[in-house]
């Protein structure tokens, strides 16, 4: 075969119904792109063809039709070594010292080994691709890799995209133009880059994203990284959560480790808005903690408070129970679930609420009330609610 099979080779195989990858490396034409990938993508609008470039420090990103000039810059470009992914076999090429080019081609399924097939399983289960540059502009991965130091981070930014995206009434909220979303607490905005990385370059949608942060430098340079994405609908502003300036009612309230009562503020500035949907990972639970030290307990449960761990695990328990009351006695529909597993955190439990307007029931409201008070307990978010929390429960008298 002579050299001009290589890019014959790439041409045909990118116009392939059978194509899947293909990698090319070593640039014998003076390129700075050091590695280039091209892989077939399902998007909303259709299948496109990403094409992953690497200069050694940076990566650039783009999803374009086959008959984009990207394509046929890429297809006219010499490396010394070109591998081509297809359904059913895998060619591998490379450009010898004399610049003859060699190929080899391998039937059967790309993944050549137990361990590759795995590999692609964990890669298809990602809602995010390692090559996202935004992961790149975070410090998370590099030439197209997440780093082993970031692997924790990325594992659970799509853990927690996957429990939005599974949130029940989720489609009618995608429906909306733009998409509006506020995540507070969000200190190094992982998650916020993330839900507008989903949102606006994977399904296409218009949105608005809001980070929240007390932190006047982490929201300065999250600011900067967005502008570096060119990403103008993702915006970040100092604040706190009780009182930080929101430009719009958003359809998604995030807060990923809230510590404390901040959970709670949280929930209470997203109530005020009636946010269709609601997603908050709490963090620490002391102000219950706080309560149960001074407060008598059921005497059923002495084996369990006299026992300082149990107590303290009890009052996570209590905390969040009483959360997901409150804002069913508001009209949501609330739910606990692990969104990532214990060994990336041990802070994995997320309460997920959508806005459904139910009127609560009179036992609904008892029961609430029942557990409150046999545990003596005043509940942070019952208070921070309470001009709207009161009226409910006066449909029920004490005792």
């Amino acid at each position: 075969m002579n050299e001009l099979s290589a890019h014959d080779l790439l041409a045909d195989s990118v116009v392939s119904t059978q194509f899947v990858k293909a990698v090319l490396s070593v640039p014998l034409d003076g390129s700075v792109w050091q590695k280039v990938t091209v892989r077939t993508v399902e998007l909303q609008r259709g299948t496109v063809l990403q094409v992953v470039r690497f200069d050694g420090k940076h990566t650039d990103t783009k999803s374009v039709s086959a008959d984009d000039p990207l394509v046929a810059e890429v297809i006219a470009a010499r490396f010394r070594h070109v591998t081509v992914q297809l359904t059913g076999a895998t060619i591998e090429g490379r450009v010898t010292k004399k610049g003859k080019f060699l190929s080899t081609r391998t039937e059967g399924p790309t993944q050549a080994s137990p361990a590759a097939a795995a590999s692609h399983d964990r890669q298809k289960s990602r809602l995010v691709a390692e090559s996202a540059p935004f992961l790149e502009v975070l410090g998370l991965a590099s030439g197209g890799s997440v780093k082993p130091t970031g692997q924790r981070k990325y594992r659970q930014i799509n853990e927690f995209l996957r429990a939005v995206l599974g949130a029940h009434g989720i489609d009618s909220i995608l429906v909306e133009s733009p998409v509006r979303v506020v995540d507070f607490g969000c200190g190094n905005a992982y998650l916020t880059f993330a839900v507008y990385h989903y949102l606006h370059e994977v399904l296409g949608l218009p949105c608005e994203v809001h980070g929240v942060d007390r932190d006047t430098a982490l929201m300065s340079r999250a600011n900067e990284r967005s502008a570096q994405l060119g990403w103008s609908g993702l915006t970040f502003g100092q604040g706190n959560i009780e009182d930080a300036v929101i430009e719009f009612a958003p359809h998604i309230v995030i807060a990923l480790h809230a510590c404390d009562t901040a959970t709670d503020d949280v929930l209470a500035r997203a109530v005020a808005w009636d946010t269709p949907l609601i997603l908050v990972s709490p963090c620490c639970h002391h102000d219950v903690q706080r309560q149960l030290k001074v407060s008598s307990s059921p005497s059923d449960y002495s084996s369990i408070v006299r026992r300082g761990l149990l107590k303290e695990r009890l009052g996570d328990v209590l905390t969040d129970s009483l959360r997901c009351d409150v804002l069913g006695l508001l009209g949501y529909q609330s739910e606990v679930i692990e969104f990532v597993s214990l060994e990336h955190t041990a802070k994995n439990l997320l309460i997920r609420a959508r806005l459904t307007g139910g009127v609560p029931a009179v036992d609904q409201i008892a029961q609430y009330r029942s557990l409150r008070d046999q545990w003596n307990i005043e509940p942070y978010l019952e208070r921070a609610l309470s001009a709207r929390i009161a009226p409910i429960l006066a449909r029920v008298p004490r005792g």
